[in-house]
């Protein structure tokens, strides 16, 4: 069974959960802005450059909940990764929904708020790609200003004609045989890290991390000072999926982990944590992402980041869908006329249609968010959640 962060809220029964889960980034959007409009939200929206799948306007939205000079706040980001937006849009939709009335007197008398940040890559989420409408995978595009958009890793290079063949795909190519191989000769965290690190020099290929700031990192880019403002402390949790074990959270920390591990045990507790207690870490090394980027630009403020990455598949079956995904679009001037199973299967990959997953999703999503706030208040001591029922 899934680790539990601890008891589930009583409003998330499994039907509640399930119906938190939007079919398509439009209506994602449109419940969002409505939920948070019901709770007293602030919304902000900041439009990128394209339209989506039915031609609907790609937007950012922002909503947030608490005095807007909070000396500390909570960051929760969804949607780096398109596709990935349908579960981390179902936990902010969840969130929004089941918080208590008085949540927002309780975050006004504690200086803190709530900035919920949807869909930062509305284009993935809307054509359900994992990347932007440059090809650009958006945790690898948030460079510091002394790294250049250039360099690939070996192991990519010697890959990259296995990973980005030309054409449709076929019935079978090899691909398990040739990924079970190179895994049996140099291990899963060598191929975690040669394939999926980062790579800056194949714009059509995977995990390319693009040659200049994408549309989504200037947006981000002209509004963190606003989102992160003045606080002394902000604790900002980036919602991903695809990555461990079936149903688990792991709490990643990109940069910073040897401060930030014995507080995160001690708020989360030890069995979220990458690696901890001799269990097998799911991270790699990556270069140019949010959270990294998002924590240099912090200055004084305590700023403490985390990925909550949500396991589904095994990575051989992830890579697998990534693959072709990638080839269909790229092998016909129509993608979305062609390959409904290839995209089908990527959503599975990184949003798996069994309840039982998206139940349990959404309730450890839900207490990550309440545990956050317990930890963004300077004078709390305790490790349960706060609670406001």
């Amino acid at each position: 069974m899934p680790i539990s962060l601890a008891s589930p809220q009583p409003s998330c029964d499994a039907r509640f959960a399930v119906r938190c889960y939007p079919r398509d980034y439009q209506q994602a959007r449109d419940d969002f802005c409505v939920a948070a409009q019901r709770f007293g939200g602030r919304l902000a929206e900041y439009e990128l450059p394209g339209r989506g799948a039915r031609g609907e306007r790609l937007v950012i939205d922002v909503a947030r909940i608490g005095p807007p000079a909070a000396a500390r706040r909570v960051l929760v980001s969804s949607g780096l990764h398109g596709v990935e937006g349908f579960m981390g849009s179902a936990i902010q939709q969840a969130w929004l929904q089941s918080a208590a009335p008085h949540l927002r007197e309780f975050l006004e008398n504690n200086g803190l708020e709530v900035v919920l940040i949807h869909a930062l890559n509305p284009y993935g989420f809307s054509r359900e790609r994992r990347v932007d409408a440059d090809n650009i995978d958006l945790n690898r595009n948030f460079l510091l200003p002394d790294q250049a958009y250039t360099g690939t890793p070996q192991g990519y290079r010697e890959l990259e004609p296995f990973l980005n063949p030309p054409g449709l795909p076929r019935h079978w190519d090899g691909y398990r045989l040739t990924a079970a191989g190179w895994i049996l000769r140099r291990g899963i965290s060598a191929l975690k890290e040669a394939v999926a690190s980062g790579q800056y020099d194949f714009p059509r290929g995977l995990f390319f991390g693009g040659q200049q700031p994408s549309a989504t990192a200037r947006v981000v880019r002209q509004q963190s000072a606003d989102w992160v403002g003045t606080a002394s402390r902000v604790i900002h949790l980036d919602l991903h999926s695809g990555l461990g074990r079936w149903g688990h959270c792991r709490l990643l920390m990109p940069v910073d982990e040897v401060r930030l591990r014995s507080w995160c045990a001690e708020l989360f507790g030890v069995s979220l944590l990458d690696g901890a207690e001799a269990r097998k870490r799911v991270s790699y090394p990556v270069r140019g992402t949010l959270i990294g980027w998002f924590n240099d630009v912090a200055g004084d403020c305590d700023y403490r980041g985390l990925v909550a990455e949500f396991g589904t598949y095994s990575p051989i079956r992830v890579l697998g869908a990534l693959r072709a995904e990638n080839r269909v679009h790229h092998a016909t001037q129509r993608p979305q006329d062609q390959g409904q199973a290839v995209r089908d299967e990527l959503r599975e990959c990184f949003c798996p249609g069994n309840r039982s997953w998206r139940t349990t999703v959404v309730r450890q999503g839900l207490e990550l968010i309440a545990r956050a706030i317990t930890g963004g208040l300077d004078d709390a001591r305790q490790t349960s959640p706060i609670r406001l029922e």
